[in-house]
């Protein structure tokens, strides 16, 4: 028997709402169907109103009866509106799909490559969207918007059963339907004109799914597809998309983030928030080296999120959220990256993943692996200029997740999962720069500070645990979550140039560096999720975290430029130094619609934080505790269907810390505040063809925390309350489908920090300098085009061009030239072209096409300076299965 798609646009009588049905019907008429049942049914006497709903439910029944067994579909659905997904999903499934037109087509469908049984593959093609949908029959799908059909589809759980009121719809919708040539005409065009539209992600900042474009605080989403279009491989990578987001990076698992001017390098913890789903990353000082691939999308949230997320998002949080195992559906993703580095060698990269439903409904396991041979380009050299040993900045290592799902019920859901991460490397990414003029900041060179034969190199490990369960109470969805964080970084040879007058300097070499780092957290939060005017989430944290540092073994050398050693003193191994944080929290966020126009929030976070540290060097101890209660207030007022302005008061904070017992100034240092005013919008124009987010921010930073160096010891770096800083900024960000296979997109910050006043003592700094790392300003340019190569191959060209700004970095009155360094102008381009044949994607790239050599933080004062990777060409490889 054959079959034929056919779309219908439907009018009901009940609302006038056009519909459009997509149908796979018996290729015959509904006249002959009529006729069957009036001679072989004896419904001669039925009226014309039901024999037409006798037809609809025979041509169910048929198609139903004729659809074999489903053992899955290959599906090739390109990331489009809801509509065009769900009729491309139905002519590739050969199913029924009824869905309203007008209020489907608003909302934004996922892309959809690879085999899939079909209910899998509407929840894959749906996720993230606030779309409800139901099987009436094996065949039929309905589609309809959230608060339309009550209890379907809570938390993505249950997408299938049938109802009878669904089919009852249903055919209602049929029985609206007059054959009318014209209207069917209509719809189509309408269809066609609305056939491309941007990219609509729905995220969980505020630990409730909303849209995007709804939440009221400057935020950038990334999905799966866009951070693997462009290449993005740690979250270092996301500084050339995020407006407002830099970093400064010697090499894995030592990187430091500044959002919105707030990051700086000292302190007591890191002031940038970082998340691995429900895993809080950044309560111990040390950054970890996450892998950005297999994931869900990415949230970048600027501005104090202390409410929600802690002390560690003074400036922000990044939030990275992994893709979770698929139930019912086997499969997975290979890929295979080689590329070449100017100055160094080929690197090979490995990537895969493996999902694997172990029982259909209820249990599944998703593999996520990595595994990197990545070339360095940085040679280590001598006081002759002569190389000892070249590409010392290599690195190879591996990355492996694993993440299991449990539906337990319909409404509880247990996730469970495990990183192991391990990388050696040769050497840091940092390049020499020394006042004299024998080295050029661009020459990708390196020498050890006192023996200049020690070798570089380290070890970076981190082990993440968490598991997570979620049951739905209808009302609200009840989380709870625990995980246990360790990392571990050995570094066999940390240098540090200390320039003096008279260009003498004092060089420090440590080997031996090891600092460790054991976190245990554990949330549990309830969060409404209801439609209504009063929405709210309440919880209660808990974190205990230690740190330990120590050394092998430190020489110091007092030496002139281009003169041999003068004076060389060695150093004992040192014990360790334990720090500990024993922190809590209980927090709260409500917001309410007064209307359809304005909305208020309101967030608040008690926070108690007790500190502790042991010196087993000296047998020093301390312990002191911090308390807070931070808040943050917002209002938004819908100006138009497509249009967002929100204005929000929010506070940040970070505990103090302690100095070392041997330093002449203080042993502790006192917390820190801040408090940010912002005001932005948020809108969407050309039928959701451009949208145009804008904010202005202006941020008071209060008893800074900032290092310095001890002036009766230059070994010793001990950490201030400097004073009082000022940050203000604007952030934008443009994107524009200018036809279906262009988009185009254009953002970008510009910010000034700076100090307002001094605490008393403070001498190395003065009114008026800049915060550290803070670059100046940056923007980026983004393209994406869409053709094909032939009729059966798609293809790709997207290109990235981004500029960093100069950051600039104070030591004043101590005695070092010169007091203030400034870095480069950062530019990199990055280009991408691709082919898509099937499940097979083969794309040549090419990465900083400009060779930008130049440092992203240049440090006259040190001596050495950070370096991202020169001119790149290679190939990717990718197959799905």
């Amino acid at each position: 028997m054959t079959y034929r798609s056919y779309q219908y646009a439907i009018t009901t009588t009940a609302n006038n709402n056009a519909t459009a049905v997509t149908a796979r019907c018996v290729k015959t008429s509904v006249i002959r169907v009529k006729h069957f049942l009036q001679q072989r049914l004896s419904l001669k006497k039925a009226t014309p109103k039901q024999q037409k709903k006798y037809v609809v439910l025979i041509l169910i029944l048929l198609t139903s009866l004729a659809t074999a067994s489903d053992h899955g579909t290959v599906f090739n659905i390109p990331q489009q509106s809801a509509d065009g997904a769900l009729t491309a999903l139905a002519a590739q499934a050969d199913i029924t799909v009824a869905f309203d037109y007008d209020a489907i087509s608003k909302h934004q469908a996922n892309a959809l490559q690879g085999r899939y049984q079909t209910p899998r593959a509407v929840e894959l093609l749906l996720a993230g969207t606030t779309l409800n949908y139901t099987f009436s029959s094996r065949d039929h799908l309905i589609v309809t918007e959230h608060n339309l059909i009550d209890g379907d589809r809570k938390m993505g759980i249950n997408y299938s059963g049938s109802k009878k009121q669904l089919l009852a719809a249903t055919v209602g919708f049929l029985m609206g339907a007059g054959g009318s040539s014209v209207l069917a005409q209509d719809m189509a065009d309408k269809q066609e004109e609305k056939a491309w539209v941007l990219e609509e992600i729905v995220v969980t900042a505020t630990k409730r799914e909303q849209d995007l474009a709804d939440v009221p605080i400057s935020i950038v989403a990334l999905s799966g597809e866009t951070i693997d279009s462009r290449g993005i491989q740690t979250v270092s990578d996301l500084s050339y998309l995020i407006p407002n987001l830099s970093e400064s990076s010697t090499g894995p698992g030592d990187t430091t983030y500044v959002l919105r001017g707030i990051g700086n390098t000292a302190g007591s913890s890191p002031l940038v928030g970082m998340y691995l789903d429900e895993t809080p990353l950044s309560v111990a000082r040390l950054f970890l080296d996450v892998r950005a691939h297999d994931l869900e999308r990415v949230e970048v949230l600027r501005g104090p999120q202390g409410t929600l997320f802690g002390q560690g998002s003074v400036g922000g949080t990044i939030r990275l959220i992994t893709k979770k195992p698929e139930l019912n559906s086997s499969g997975g993703q290979f890929g295979f990256t080689t590329y070449d580095t100017k100055g160094g060698d080929w690197s090979e990269e490995l990537q895969g993943v493996l999902n694997i439903p172990v029982i259909d409904d209820t249990l599944a396991f998703r593999i996520s692996a990595t595994y990197e041979n990545k070339a360095g380009w940085i040679d280590q050299i001598d006081d002759d200029r002569h190389i000892i040993r070249e590409n010392i900045n290599s690195n190879e290592g591996s990355n492996i997740r694993i993440k299991g799902l449990w539906q337990a019920t319909d409404n509880l859901e247990v996730l469970a999962g495990v990183v192991r991460h391990r990388i050696n490397a040769g050497g840091p990414n940092l390049t020499q720069f020394l006042p004299s003029g024998e080295f050029e900041s661009s020459d990708s060179v390196l020498m050890s500070s006192v023996d200049r034969n020690t070798p570089f190199g380290f070890d970076d490990e981190h082990d993440i645990y968490n598991i997570t369960a979620t049951y739905d109470l209808g009302y609200a969805v009840l989380i709870a979550t625990a995980s246990k964080v360790d990392i571990s970084r050995l570094n066999d040879n940390s240098s540090i140039f200390l320039t003096l007058p008279s260009e003498d300097m004092i060089a420090i070499e440590s080997h031996g560096v090891l600092a460790e780092s054991e976190i245990t957290s554990q949330e549990i939060r309830l969060s409404s999720t209801s439609d209504g005017a009063l929405e709210w989430t309440l919880g209660v944290f808990h974190a205990d975290t230690e740190a330990s540092d120590q050394t092998a073994e430190d020489f110091f050398d007092f030496r002139a430029f281009g003169v041999d050693d003068i004076d060389v003193a060695g150093g004992n191994p040192t014990l360790p130094t334990v720090s500990s944080s024993d922190a809590t929290a209980i927090f709260g966020d409500i917001t309410y619609a007064f209307n359809n126009l304005w909305t208020l929030g309101f967030g608040t976070r008690v926070f108690k934080d007790d500190r502790s540290i042991f010196t087993a060097e000296n047998g020093f101890s301390g312990e002191d505790d911090f308390e807070k209660v931070s808040s943050k207030i917002h209002l938004s007022y819908a100006a138009s269907d497509d249009m967002n302005v929100y204005f929000s008061i929010a506070e940040g904070f970070r505990s103090g810390g302690f100095n070392p017992p041997e330093s002449s100034g203080s042993v502790s240092y006192g917390p820190e505040e801040l408090l940010t005013y912002e005001l932005g919008t948020k809108a969407a124009w050309l039928d959701d063809r451009l949208t145009t987010e804008f904010a202005i921010y202006f941020s008071e930073y209060d008893d800074f925390q900032s290092d310095a160096f001890d002036p009766d010891d230059l070994t010793l770096v001990l950490l201030q309350n400097s004073g009082t800083a000022e940050i203000q900024g604007i952030e934008w960000d443009v994107r524009w489908a200018m036809n279906p296979d262009l988009t185009v997109g254009f953002n970008g910050n510009i910010t000034d920090a700076e100090f307002t006043s001094l605490n008393s003592g403070v001498t190395d700094k003065v009114v008026g300098d800049p915060l550290n790392l803070v670059a100046e300003y940056s923007y980026s340019f983004t393209a994406d085009y869409q053709f094909h190569w032939s009729a059966s191959t798609s293809g790709y060209i997207r290109a990235d061009y981004h500029t960093q700004g100069p950051s600039t970095s104070v030591f004043r009155n101590l005695g070092f030239i010169p007091e203030v360094a400034e870095s480069e102008i950062l530019t990199v381009l990055n280009v991408y072209v691709g082919a898509q044949v099937g499940m097979i994607n083969i794309e040549l790239f090419g990465n900083n096409l400009l060779d930008e050599a130049d440092v992203t933080f240049n440090s006259e004062i040190t001596g050495i300076s950070t370096q991202r990777r020169r001119q790149s060409y290679g190939v990717k490889f990718v197959y799905d299965f």
